[in-house]
């Protein structure tokens, strides 16, 4: 009895001593929409951006020319999804910011952020050496942040990029 005992608390404290990769989730979009004048324009949008994966709720602003996507409980929100949804509403997409959750990874002079069920990493772009100190430092601590910035994509690029504005530990 005691082996079995002895045998079930060590399996039961490895099981629970492993640790498992947090990847970063964008949890909130807002995309410029140009040329949204009316509430019927609205509603267009509105349908098409609720399909983009990941997405939960979209409140569309006509005053603003914008809409804001809010993710899914536990999910990221496909980013690069949102402008051929604004296209297939008949709009032109503009700038996308995005709120992004997760712990940064320095691999050499590149700072990323692994989003799961995304098609790429991102790409934490900034020039500014105190950003870039205090990401490097935050990558060595492993701790969750949170990043709100401009997001982009260049195509010959394997990695989508977020020009971090705010960055907020969790």
């Amino acid at each position: 009895m005691s082996r079995f005992f002895w045998f079930f608390s060590t399996t039961l404290v490895g099981f629970c001593s492993v640790s498992v990769p947090v990847y970063a989730q964008i949890t909130e979009a807002t995309t410029e929409i140009n040329g949204l004048t009316c509430p019927f324009c609205s509603f267009g949008a509105k349908k098409k951006l609720k399909t983009v994966d990941g997405v939960d709720k979209v409140t569309v602003d006509i005053q603003k020319g914008q809409a804001i996507l809010q993710a899914n409980p536990g999910e990221s929100i496909a980013v690069q999804q949102i402008s051929a949804a604004v296209k297939k509403a008949g709009f032109a997409p503009g700038r996308v910011r995005v709120v992004a959750t997760g712990r940064v990874q320095q691999q050499g002079e590149r700072l990323l952020l692994d989003l799961s069920g995304q098609e790429a990493s991102l790409l934490l772009n900034t020039t500014d050496l105190t950003q870039q100190e205090k990401l490097s430092s935050l990558a060595e601590q492993e701790v969750e942040i949170e990043v709100t910035g401009q997001w982009s994509i260049v195509e010959a690029e394997p990695y989508a990029r977020l020009k971090p504005d705010f960055i907020h530990v969790r």
